[in-house]
């Protein structure tokens, strides 16, 4: 009696017997490596750890939580302005004889920038201070005149009642003291004036030299050596560099991390 096995077209048979023998080997080597790690012929982490001479196990440090504000920073560009500047211009006539200031100079408060022809400007001093002094003798003379005029008009008044006294010569006398009283006036307006021109003459020497009024920089030259400049002629322009503000664009997420007072670092390109 033989026997046949039924197979069915389009049905795919494995060969049992194959697959048998691959388990069977599978089975036997998880089998040998379970009985080499119970053995010791095989090392584990675990069988290490437990007889002490492995790397020791990690050591695990719990910190105290503390509560803080994180602050953090954010570069803004900015830029550096000037409260005051502007230009410095000749306060008196005549030619320019010098210009010491340069472009992108520092000047102190009362450095000389340029210079005016002083030779001219002393002599016209000069001249006022002639006048002046001719103006303070014509003055003097004229006081003199007056206390003559006073002293003969007094002992003409004192002669009154008598055969010597004489009405013209009382009247001329007072005539006299009026005139040079009126000569007094005269010359004491002619000192005041000549006085005030010599003010002038010495107020134009000292301002023909053109000086900082502040601290700051030269950013522009307008005066050159030779030309002729009277009040209000720009010289040079300068910036105040002794009241400085910085102005950034700060976006406006980040305002409210701004207080009043707060102290902010700010960094030049050329440092």
């Amino acid at each position: 009696m033989s026997w046949k096995p039924n197979i069915k077209p389009g049905v795919e048979y494995r060969n049992s017997a194959y697959d048998y023998r691959l388990s069977a080997r599978a089975f036997a080597f998880f089998a040998a490596f379970g009985l080499a790690c119970i053995l010791g012929l095989i090392d584990t982490p675990q069988a290490s750890a437990q007889r002490g001479d492995g790397p020791p196990p990690a050591a695990v440090v719990v910190d105290r939580v503390i509560n803080s504000t994180m602050s953090g920073t954010t570069p803004i560009l900015g830029r550096v302005v000037a409260q005051s500047g502007g230009v410095i211009a000749a306060q008196s006539t005549g030619p320019v004889a010098s210009v010491r200031a340069k472009v992108g100079d520092r000047v102190a408060q009362g450095d000389v920038i340029a210079s005016l022809d002083l030779n001219r400007l002393e002599l016209e001093a000069a001249l006022a201070k002639a006048e002046w002094d001719t103006a303070q003798a014509d003055l003097a003379a004229a006081r003199a005149r007056h206390e003559q005029a006073e002293l003969a008009l007094a002992r003409l008044t004192g002669l009154k009642g008598s055969a010597a006294f004489s009405q013209a010569r009382f009247e001329d006398a007072s005539t006299d003291v009026v005139r040079t009283r009126s000569e007094i006036a005269s010359a004491v307006a002619e000192t005041a004036r000549t006085k005030a021109s010599y003010d002038l003459a010495q107020l134009d020497v000292e301002r023909g030299q053109i000086k900082a009024p502040y601290a700051g920089i030269i950013t522009e030259r307008s005066a050159e050596p030779g030309i002729y400049v009277v009040p209000g002629t720009p010289i040079a322009t300068m910036l105040d560099i002794s009241d400085l503000e910085i102005e950034a664009d700060v976006p406006f997420n980040r305002i409210a991390g701004l207080n009043p007072g707060q102290t902010v670092m700010v960094r030049l390109n050329n440092t």
